[in-house]
């Protein structure tokens, strides 16, 4: 399978400093990946090595294929990004932004400007577009970085932080036109973010970073397939025989399971395993009184890892 990104064993050092220790994580076409990983976990590194602006010390980057630092010219065009720091010129308009944007990407003036002018509209700048960006708020500041990042349509894009600064609305906007353009042009998103409430609205899948490394890379499905949770059934007088006719059942489904009295656990169950299950133990007569499945929490699992001591990898 070919990757829009693919790093495979990326170690990086700055001086003794080692900021990636054998990292590991792809990203396919039209995916919205997240980042996550403490401050100094080498999530902006990752992000300019994808740019090109950074060389590894061993291992392998592929961006669109081939390796980001031969590439780095034309995959400016190719690549969107925000950074944390807008990187606006104060002195300029917003259309002069734009157009020196549009130009630094060699874009077509003529070809984006409706791209730009329904970008504007669509974040209520419209009516400011002849104003000096140091006459702005922090927020529109960002909606204005954000509409020079998507306005070329690229097929890659990289934001830092993005819904900093943003109020509710505008953060639903630029949801809708993130999902819009992958629909449309097939294009790839990577976030790099603490706010973990915005990873679960908007991401396909999540890396998370520690000690330089990828200790989970997952993805996340919000239908009741995510497959890091537990359901848990309550069973009704179980006899030995009954306990023997479970296990032997639950062998046949490859799960991880749990039975202790009548209380089973079982892992890595989507629904339509959990339905063929409930149908096997009904069968031979297994009386289930309660079944509850544990709801996905980003921040439960972001914090056990965190608190590890010791580096571990996971299982897609």
């Amino acid at each position: 399978m070919s990757y829009i990104v693919d790093f495979d064993d990326v170690h990086k050092s700055f001086g003794t400093n080692l900021v990636l220790n054998g990292l590991n994580f792809h990203v396919q076409q039209g995916e919205i990946l997240a980042l996550l990983g403490h401050n100094g976990a080498g999530k902006t590194t990752i992000l300019r090595i994808i740019l090109g602006l950074l060389e590894i010390n061993s291992g392998h980057v592929k961006v669109f294929g081939s390796n980001p630092i031969s590439k780095r010219e034309w995959n400016r065009k190719q690549i969107g990004v925000l950074s944390e720091d807008t990187g606006l010129y104060e002195s300029l308009t917003v259309l002069d932004n734009l157009y020196f944007f549009a130009d630094l990407y060699q874009c077509s003036t003529v070809e984006y400007k409706k791209r730009i002018v329904d970008l504007l509209s669509m974040f209520q700048l419209y009516d400011k577009k002849d104003t000096r960006i140091k006459e702005f708020s922090s927020g529109m500041k960002k909606k204005v970085a954000l509409i020079r990042t998507l306005f070329h349509n690229p097929k890659l894009v990289l934001m830092d932080e993005p819904v900093n600064a943003l109020d509710p609305i505008n953060i639903q906007l630029l949801h809708d036109e993130m999902n819009s353009m992958r629909e449309k042009y097939g294009t790839t998103f990577i976030i790099s973010t603490h706010n973990l409430d915005e990873v679960v609205k908007i991401s396909d899948s999540i890396v998370i970073i520690k000690n330089g490394r990828s200790v989970r890379e997952q993805s996340i499905h919000l239908d009741g397939s995510l497959n890091m949770l537990e359901t848990q059934f309550s069973l009704l007088n179980l006899s030995e025989g009954d306990k023997n006719k479970v296990k032997e059942i639950l062998d046949g489904f490859h799960l991880g399971w749990n039975l202790k009295e009548e209380k089973l656990s079982v892992k890595n169950a989507n629904d339509y395993m959990i339905s063929e299950l409930v149908l096997a133990l009904s069968k031979n007569h297994i009386r289930i009184c309660e079944i509850r499945k544990d709801q996905f929490n980003l921040e439960s699992l972001y914090v056990q890892i965190e608190e590890e001591n010791i580096d571990y990898e996971f299982d897609n």
